[in-house]
C-alpha cells in the first residue's frame, strides 16, 4: 500500500509554510526578513500543520528578536482536518481514505510603522 502524494498547492509569495524537518529555521528567518524588510511586504504569514506547529512559532519569535522586537506577531489557531487516500498494490481494490485531524498556526508578521528606516 502507499499513499498519493498531496496536490501541489503554491502559496502567495508572502506566505512561508514551515515545515517539521525538510528546511532549516535559519533560512525561514532570513526569507521572513528579507520579505518584509528589502521586498516590502506589508505582513509576512508564516503558516505550521502538525509537528511543525512549534517550529513556526520558533521562527516567529526569532524574526522578532532579531528584528528588536520592531514587529508585532498575531497568531491564528485551529483544527484542520486532514484526508489521506491509501492505494492497494492489488489494482482491484478500492483505495482506502483515512481522517485525522490535525493543528495547525497561522502567524502575521507585520513590521511596526516607520521601522523600515531604523532597521
Amino acid at each position: 500500500m502507499g499513499k498519493l502524494k498531496p496536490p501541489i498547492y503554491k502559496p502567495a509569495i508572502n506566505e512561508i509554510y514551515v515545515t517539521k524537518n525538510k528546511t532549516k529555521s535559519r533560512s525561514y528567518i532570513r526569507r521572513t526578513k528579507k520579505l518584509l524588510l528589502e521586498k516590502k511586504f506589508p505582513c509576512v504569514i508564516i503558516n505550521g500543520l502538525g509537528s511543525a506547529v512549534q517550529n513556526a512559532k520558533s521562527v516567529a519569535d526569532a524574526v522578532k528578536k532579531e528584528l528588536h522586537d520592531q514587529v508585532s506577531l498575531e497568531q491564528e489557531d485551529s483544527i484542520v482536518k486532514v484526508y489521506e487516500e491509501v492505494l492497494s498494490n492489488n489494482k482491484d481494490q478500492i483505495p482506502k481514505i483515512s481522517q485525522t485531524e490535525k493543528p495547525s498556526i497561522s502567524i502575521q508578521i507585520r513590521l511596526l510603522s516607520n521601522v523600515r528606516n531604523k532597521i
